[in-house]
């Protein structure tokens, strides 16, 4: 199967976060269904890129134009409490 091309590719996001307290992705996932919808959250491509326990920091991958949307998504859910810190094309270290 041959590859996409570059025009059709998924142009991606990073979105980088802190958390406080427990971080729930089930909770989180049911959050975000409730705020954009089963569609928009489709749209959304969301995946979990990165999770560091320790440091309690989440890197998030998402769609491109949706990375502010979800930086907003992120700030006002309550269940879990999330602090988006920082948004990038690229993964480093």
């Amino acid at each position: 199967m041959k590859a996409p091309d570059p025009t059709r590719r998924l142009k991606k996001r990073y979105l980088r976060a802190r958390y406080i307290g427990a971080y729930d992705e089930r909770k989180l996932q049911a959050e975000l269904l409730a705020l954009f919808g089963e569609l928009n959250y489709g749209k959304l491509y969301l995946k979990t890129a990165k999770h560091d326990h320790a440091q309690k920091k989440i890197v998030f991958r998402c769609e491109r134009s949706k990375a502010h949307e979800l930086a907003g998504a992120l700030s006002l859910i309550k269940s879990v409490r999330i602090i988006p810190e920082r948004i990038s094309g690229s993964i480093k270290g």
